[in-house]
């Protein structure tokens, strides 16, 4: 589980609200698994990732470009690396391949990348930020 805590604010209201959704949908998916019904709702869950993680990607990135951050590249990249391993995801649902610990794999997964992009990709652009004044 993680916790949103406003150091983990970006200073967009925007962003900040979409990050806060994503932690509270994480957070509720992994107590699904916990309690045992994560496998009646990992599909929802994944498309949730899917659809929302390309609506705050496309928000971050233009607000990064807006400001011309110079590490939107990389940045792109990250996102770009999430929504394939969502797609690896939804393709192993798609064929029925996954064992009976699946939900939970895919709730550490949103948990974990969601926790160390914040904690640093979406924070190296809050420090730039903060350095050019």
């Amino acid at each position: 589980m993680i916790t949103w805590e406003d150091r983990f604010s970006m200073g967009n209201p925007l962003l900040d609200r979409q990050h806060k959704e994503f932690f509270s949908k994480v957070n509720e998916f992994y107590d699904s698994c916990v309690i045992g019904v994560g496998e009646a709702r990992i599909e929802e869950f994944v498309i949730f990732m899917e659809n929302h993680a390309r609506e705050h990607f496309a928000a971050e990135e233009a607000h990064f470009a807006d400001n011309n951050y110079p590490g939107l590249d990389g940045h792109c990249v990250e996102h770009l690396s999430f929504l394939e391993k969502i797609a690896a995801i939804k393709k192993r649902l798609d064929m029925g391949e996954y064992e009976e610990d699946f939900a939970m794999e895919v709730a550490r997964f949103g948990s974990e990348w969601l926790s160390s992009h914040t904690r640093t990709a979406d924070w190296k652009f809050v420090e730039w930020i903060r350095e050019r004044g």
